[in-house]
């Protein structure tokens, strides 16, 4: 007689960089603090309601780790902040009032 054990494993330590990046305040009156992680570049989108492209930047390994963008000049609502690394999309929004 033997007994045979099999070991479900139950998850996977990761680094989720979904959990790592950080807009605040929101909602917003024009100012956004985006925190990034360290050492990852990724490519940052913003979209307005209409899903028009209206800021884009490309961070790297090197770019500070915050980031500050102003929606002052757009209009109030609500904005889709994308964030692209090398495996991965992101996505948060943010809403914008006055």
């Amino acid at each position: 007689e033997f007994v045979v054990m099999i070991d479900y494993p139950i998850g996977i330590a990761e680094n989720n960089i979904a959990d790592e990046i950080k807009l605040f305040p929101n909602p917003t009156t024009g100012s956004v603090k985006i925190e990034l992680p360290e050492g990852k570049a990724t490519e940052i989108t913003v979209y307005d309601s209409e899903g028009k492209a209206i800021f884009t930047f490309n961070t790297n390994k090197n770019t500070g780790k915050n980031l500050d963008i102003n929606l002052s000049g757009e209009p109030s609502g609500v904005y889709n902040f994308m964030f692209k690394t090398e495996n991965r999309v992101i996505s948060r929004k943010v809403s914008l009032v006055r």
